[in-house]
């Protein structure tokens, strides 16, 4: 969970993340929250279903910022992305894999901490690499 928010001057950040790929279609959703991510602007989430198991399934009620409504945050390496979660990726839901992927977000972007890890969040995400 994001922590210690703060405002940062930059205009985009390009990071890392983790997310469901449908195996299906290839598409990318969140692993925690469930909803599908598209390049551009990062919906508000009202409702949390789960891919992976590991995240808490209360986050909106017991520990969802009000800094992160319609945000998503990176991580600067890779390394960060994969020694945080990827302890968190079994009992990923049917159909999904788990995978850390390359993006930029852009928009009212802020600084915050996760654990040891700075994390950026910003309300416009383009994916870059697969």
């Amino acid at each position: 969970m994001c922590y210690n928010f703060r405002k940062t001057k930059r205009k985009a950040v390009i990071g890392w993340k983790l997310v469901a790929v449908k195996k299906s279609t290839g598409e990318y959703y969140s692993a925690a929250m469930g909803f599908k991510y598209k390049n551009g602007k990062i919906p508000v989430c009202k409702k949390q279903k789960r891919i992976r198991n590991g995240f808490r399934n209360t986050i909106l009620k017991d520990c969802f910022e009000d800094d992160m409504v319609g945000r998503t945050s990176v991580f600067l390496t890779k390394g960060a992305v994969e020694n945080t979660f990827w302890s968190k990726c079994l009992g990923t839901k049917k159909g999904y894999e788990i995978k850390t992927v390359k993006v930029k977000l852009t928009k009212d972007l802020i600084m915050a901490d996760y654990g040891s890890y700075t994390v950026y969040a910003g309300r416009n995400i383009k994916f870059l690499k697969k």
